[in-house]
């Protein structure tokens, strides 16, 4: 007689030679009801914790495998820089050490929140992520030009415009799938590139700035308007802030195969697939640069001077 349990999603392997009508063994009954209760609690976990089972046995699988050496192998050009600087007594071995470490913990958080997200469909916490990077980004754009007042929000809302403008405008064109996967990385991307413009931008603004200031300052008392007397330092830090973009642009595939590129090609894509998706990517990074670093300059020159047009004395 085969007995069948209730609460088993499956019904379990009849066993009439060990199992009898009248009598059950014990260990047969145990034998048959652990997978069952291992599988509803297995089905039972949430989300969260599933992520988190997930990228656990990933990980014993890869140092279970010995694929643990690659990892370790990989730090020797980063342990030999360390080890001349320590040398030479430059003292940068620390920073190395502080930001190869500080580095692999946030890739492995960023890998558990994007896991996270995919897996579960969170897209409000796909949201508070991709705002935490713009005020992170904007916070950091701004401490390279420090004297320039209100730096920090200036640096913030031309990033927050220039990528979501860029990134919203190619979603809505369909050039990539409204889809958590595509857009978090993505945005990710060309906000990291949009933060650096940004930097170089207001730190050379404020430096044109305070170089010439006495002309500028001549040309006020003389009747021109503060976006005469600015005009011209303002489209010299545009100039010099996105120089560094534009000249990588320029020899890219010529010295340099830009990262999507690389790592696409090394998970085994084919390369006209790996150019089309790199060639986007480049060119609205290219955009949101461009418009986020113009933003900042308009921004930041309002920021130097008082309502009665007069420079801040910093």
């Amino acid at each position: 007689m085969c007995l069948l349990l209730p609460w088993t999603a499956t019904p379990p392997t009849c066993a009439a030679t060990l199992i009898s009508s009248t009598h059950i063994h014990r260990t047969a009954l145990q034998c048959q009801v652990m997978p069952a209760k291992l599988t509803i609690s297995a089905s039972l976990l949430s989300s969260p914790a599933r992520s988190v089972v997930k990228i656990g046995h990933y990980l014993m699988a890869e140092f279970s495998n010995g694929k643990w050496q690659g990892y370790l192998v990989a730090l020797a050009p980063v342990t030999i820089a360390a080890g001349v600087s320590n040398q030479l007594c430059i003292g940068m071995e620390k920073e190395i050490q502080v930001a190869v470490l500080r580095s692999f913990v946030q890739l492995l958080t960023v890998g558990f929140i994007l896991q996270l997200i995919i897996e579960g469909g969170h897209l409000l916490l796909g949201v508070f992520g991709i705002v935490a990077m713009v005020l992170l980004a904007g916070h950091t754009a701004g401490e390279q030009a420090k004297p320039l007042p209100m730096s920090k929000l200036v640096a913030t809302a031309a990033l927050a415009l220039g990528v979501s403008w860029s990134v919203g405008l190619v979603i809505l064109l369909q050039v990539f799938p409204a889809e958590p996967r595509i857009v978090i990385p993505v945005t990710s991307q060309v906000l990291g590139n949009a933060m650096i413009m940004v930097g170089g931008t207001l730190k050379t603004l404020q430096y044109e700035i305070s170089r010439f200031r006495g002309q500028i300052e001549a040309a006020l008392s003389l009747g021109a308007t503060p976006q005469n007397a600015v005009e011209n330092h303002i489209e010299r830090a545009f100039t010099l802030g996105m120089g560094p973009m534009i000249d990588a642009i320029k020899v890219t595939g010529l010295v340099s195969l830009p990262g999507n590129m690389t790592g696409l090609l090394m998970g085994g894509a084919m390369p006209l697939e790996a150019i089309k998706v790199q060639v986007k990517v480049m060119n609205i990074t290219l955009g949101a640069a461009a418009i986020s670093s113009l933003i900042s300059a308009l921004f930041g020159w309002n920021m130097l001077f008082t309502r009665t047009f007069q420079l801040h004395e910093n």
